[in-house]
């Protein structure tokens, strides 16, 4: 039971895991591949929630690396995918008739 409100409250914090966990793992990598803390995160916020916006006037061009570029294209897409297959939300009728 719960209703919809419920199921409002389940999908958003399912949400909220592929969000923290996305950027977690896309920060982790970029410092793996030689960005500072600083530039990790802020590529990683770039890339994950808004499509790869960059602090260097070059973009990740200023790194010199196919293994930053690599990784960043990576999670743009994977942010960028909209199916709810990602929730593994029940499929189930919310009409009221």
């Amino acid at each position: 039971g719960g209703g919809v409100q419920a199921r409002i409250q389940d999908v958003a914090m399912r949400l909220w895991q592929i969000y923290v966990g996305l950027t977690a793992v896309c920060c982790a990598g970029l410092m793996a591949l030689g960005m500072s803390f600083l530039d990790a995160i802020c590529h990683t916020l770039g890339a994950v929630s808004t499509g790869g916006f960059s602090t260097r006037n070059e973009s990740v061009a200023a790194f010199g690396s196919l293994g930053i570029d690599l990784w960043l294209t990576l999670f743009m897409v994977l942010s960028d995918r909209d199916d709810p297959g990602r929730l593994r939300l029940p499929e189930e009728d919310l009409s009221t008739g």
